[in-house]
């Protein structure tokens, strides 16, 4: 770099310093000044001014002794410039005394400047950019005074009583909206349950599908409502609600009937075993599906009460719950050949007429649920008669021996 290149932005540096400590700061200096200054290059980036005196220090080769110092961030990007004028622009706010023995600097506040009496305003620091928040099988509290953005919760809790920018989701989970409590954005609630006390607002849509929402008739929404099943002025309408029953029951119906299709074609006589056990006698399955239940709960939760159990009661679960789909799209494939055996003898046949009817069940009230539940006994307990599949043999005991003999 050549000396006229280095010159400029010295001169430039010592002009804005200068111009800035004339304006704001009220350095006094003291001791011996008269030697002159080095020049000093800086780059930091949000350091405190305390900091950024003691980096000066160091590149001007000075002892610095600070008795206090401003605290509030500095951004530095200095080339050559005077070691004396970085120090006056660095002391730009209240009043300071620099004193100079030989190597040595001593910044301190003068105690001799009077007291500013124009009020001084704080400075305004950066916005801070609200965060997203995700709760997944946790529980979470918003503030009176905290601001997030976007809210995702699965399987968990949150409490709102501060301000959400963004958008509220929540999957099976549960969402409190307090009168204090804001939501900028939609609140989109899918099988879980919320509550909004009086005075809580929603300055977008608000829409639930297969769960449930409380005070919302008495909640502030600015944008569209779409409850499921709802309560109050907005809830949706008998239209609505039907056509996302009947949606939800072809996707349960559907979902049935690929599991019974994979077990029946992946068991083989197993699986027509268990059929042919239903079918037999249907009120012993139903008991014996009871009786496994059960039986089947306390296992795991045995095994589940020592460390070295809790990996065999998780594997146990998974298995119990294979072998429960399994005996329960029996269960529906025996019921579907009981109504329309006498059409078909296929067996997929039987069992999508057992998936259409055990949805239908469900919007039966009372009996309804009641038969869906046999249903599913009957099919688990075809699995306990046949030793669960078959799997799970029994050990062959010895030819009992006559004592006369």
């Amino acid at each position: 770099m050549t000396g006229l290149d280095r010159l400029i932005p010295a001169a430039l540096a010592a002009a804005l310093f200068a111009s800035v400590a004339d304006a704001r700061a009220d350095v006094r200096l003291e001791g011996d000044w008269s030697t002159p200054p080095p020049t000093v290059s800086l780059s930091l980036q949000g350091t405190s001014r305390s900091e950024a005196l003691r980096a000066l220090a160091s590149a001007a080769k000075w002892n610095l002794l600070l008795t206090s110092g401003p605290e509030d961030k500095v951004t530095l990007e200095l080339l050559d410039a005077p070691a004396d004028e970085v120090l006056r622009a660095l002391l730009a706010e209240g009043a300071w005394v620099a004193e100079r023995r030989g190597s040595i600097i001593t910044v301190r506040p003068d105690a001799s400047a009077a007291p500013s009496t124009a009020p001084s305003a704080a400075p305004a620091g950066p916005a801070v950019k609200p965060r997203d928040v995700n709760v997944l099988a946790n529980s979470l509290r918003i503030g009176r005074d905290d601001t997030v953005r976007n809210v995702t919760v699965m399987g968990g809790s949150v409490e709102i009583e501060g301000r959400v920018t963004g958008n509220l989701t929540v999957y099976g989970g549960s969402a409190h909206l307090y009168g204090s409590g804001r939501i900028e954005g939609n609140a989109h609630l899918t099988g879980g349950s919320m509550k909004i006390d009086e005075g809580g607002s929603i300055d977008g849509d608000l829409e639930v599908l297969g769960g449930s929402i409380d005070g919302a008739d008495k909640a502030k929404i600015g944008g569209n409502v779409t409850l499921d099943p709802g309560e109050g002025e907005g809830k949706a309408s008998f239209a609505t609600r039907a056509g996302h029953k009947i949606s939800a029951g072809v996707r349960l119906a559907a979902f049935l009937f690929i599991l019974g299709v994979l077990f029946i074609t992946l068991g083989g006589q197993r699986a027509e075993q268990v059929r042919v056990a239903i079918a037999e006698k249907p009120m012993r399955s139903v008991a014996l599906g009871l009786v496994g239940v059960l039986g089947t709960l306390g296992a795991l939760a045995l095994c589940a009460l020592t460390l070295i159990g809790i990996p065999v009661a998780v594997v146990g679960a998974v298995a119990a719950l294979a072998l429960a789909f399994g005996g329960t799209t029996s269960g529906l494939a025996v019921l579907g050949a009981t109504i329309a055996g006498h059409k078909s003898k296929n067996v997929y046949v039987h069992l999508a007429v057992g998936c259409a009817v055990f949805v239908a069940l469900g919007v039966i009230p009372g009996i309804g649920p009641l038969a869906q539940i046999a249903t599913v006994l009957a099919g688990i307990g075809g699995v306990v008669s046949t030793r669960a599949l078959g799997l799970w043999r029994p050990r062959a005991k010895p030819p009992a021996v006559h004592p006369y003999r």
